[in-house]
Protein backbone atom coordinates (compact mmCIF):
# COMPACT_ATOMS: atom_id res chain seq x y z
CA UNK A 1 0.00 0.00 0.00
CA UNK A 2 1.12 3.23 -1.17
CA UNK A 3 1.14 5.69 2.16
CA UNK A 4 2.08 8.90 0.05
CA UNK A 5 -1.07 8.49 -2.16
CA UNK A 6 -3.20 8.90 1.15
CA UNK A 7 -1.18 11.54 2.67
CA UNK A 8 -2.66 14.75 3.90
CA UNK A 9 -1.09 17.01 1.43
CA UNK A 10 -2.12 15.08 -1.50
CA UNK A 11 -5.88 15.37 -0.23
CA UNK A 12 -5.47 19.38 0.09
CA UNK A 13 -3.96 19.30 -3.42
CA UNK A 14 -7.08 17.09 -4.76
CA UNK A 15 -9.49 19.95 -2.80
CA UNK A 16 -7.78 22.89 -4.02
CA UNK A 17 -7.85 21.21 -7.79
CA UNK A 18 -11.61 20.33 -7.09
CA UNK A 19 -11.97 24.19 -5.84
CA UNK A 20 -10.15 25.78 -8.79
CA UNK A 21 -12.21 23.46 -11.50
CA UNK A 22 -15.15 24.40 -9.70
CA UNK A 23 -13.98 28.50 -10.24
CA UNK A 24 -13.24 27.88 -13.69
CA UNK A 25 -17.12 26.44 -14.48
CA UNK A 26 -18.44 29.32 -12.71
CA UNK A 27 -16.52 31.55 -14.87
CA UNK A 28 -17.71 29.60 -18.03
CA UNK A 29 -21.41 29.42 -17.15
CA UNK A 30 -21.28 32.86 -16.04
CA UNK A 31 -19.66 33.87 -20.20
CA UNK A 32 -21.96 31.96 -21.56
CA UNK A 33 -25.46 33.53 -19.86
CA UNK A 34 -23.76 36.87 -20.52
CA UNK A 35 -23.41 36.18 -24.14
CA UNK A 36 -27.16 34.60 -24.18
CA UNK A 37 -27.91 37.86 -22.71
CA UNK A 38 -26.04 39.75 -24.90
CA UNK A 39 -27.29 38.30 -27.94
CA UNK A 40 -30.87 38.25 -27.15
CA UNK A 41 -30.18 42.15 -26.29
CA UNK A 42 -28.62 43.28 -30.23
CA UNK A 43 -31.80 40.67 -31.51
CA UNK A 44 -34.54 42.45 -29.42
CA UNK A 45 -32.90 46.36 -30.13
CA UNK A 46 -32.97 45.29 -34.16
CA UNK A 47 -36.01 43.58 -34.02
CA UNK A 48 -37.83 46.49 -32.32
CA UNK A 49 -39.50 47.19 -35.59
CA UNK A 50 -41.15 43.67 -35.96
CA UNK A 51 -39.68 42.03 -39.38
CA UNK A 52 -40.19 43.72 -42.26
CA UNK A 53 -43.64 42.39 -44.72
CA UNK A 54 -42.15 40.52 -47.96
CA UNK A 55 -44.70 41.09 -49.45
CA UNK A 56 -44.66 44.60 -48.90
CA UNK A 57 -40.77 44.70 -50.18
CA UNK A 58 -41.89 42.95 -53.14
CA UNK A 59 -44.50 44.98 -53.94
CA UNK A 60 -42.32 48.46 -53.67
CA UNK A 61 -39.40 46.45 -56.18
CA UNK A 62 -36.88 46.14 -52.60
CA UNK A 63 -35.01 42.91 -53.27
CA UNK A 64 -33.74 41.03 -50.03
CA UNK A 65 -30.46 39.19 -49.93
CA UNK A 66 -31.01 35.10 -49.04
CA UNK A 67 -29.61 35.96 -45.46
CA UNK A 68 -31.70 38.97 -44.98
CA UNK A 69 -34.52 36.43 -45.44
CA UNK A 70 -33.42 33.73 -43.15
CA UNK A 71 -32.16 36.20 -40.56
CA UNK A 72 -35.87 38.11 -40.36
CA UNK A 73 -37.13 34.27 -40.23
CA UNK A 74 -35.04 33.39 -37.57
CA UNK A 75 -36.05 36.31 -35.42
CA UNK A 76 -39.96 35.74 -36.83
CA UNK A 77 -39.88 32.03 -35.01
CA UNK A 78 -37.56 33.16 -31.93
CA UNK A 79 -40.05 35.92 -31.02
CA UNK A 80 -43.12 33.33 -31.98
CA UNK A 81 -41.34 30.92 -29.95
CA UNK A 82 -40.37 32.88 -26.67
CA UNK A 83 -44.38 34.27 -27.15
CA UNK A 84 -45.43 30.81 -27.27
CA UNK A 85 -43.19 30.16 -23.67
CA UNK A 86 -44.16 32.81 -21.70
CA UNK A 87 -48.26 32.34 -22.99
CA UNK A 88 -48.23 28.80 -21.88
CA UNK A 89 -45.93 29.35 -18.36
CA UNK A 90 -48.91 31.57 -17.16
Amino acid sequence: MNLRSHSPQRRLDCAANEAARSRIYLYVWTLVVLAVAAIAVVLGWHAGGGTPDPAALAAAGVRVSRTTAVVNSAILVFREGLETILVLGR
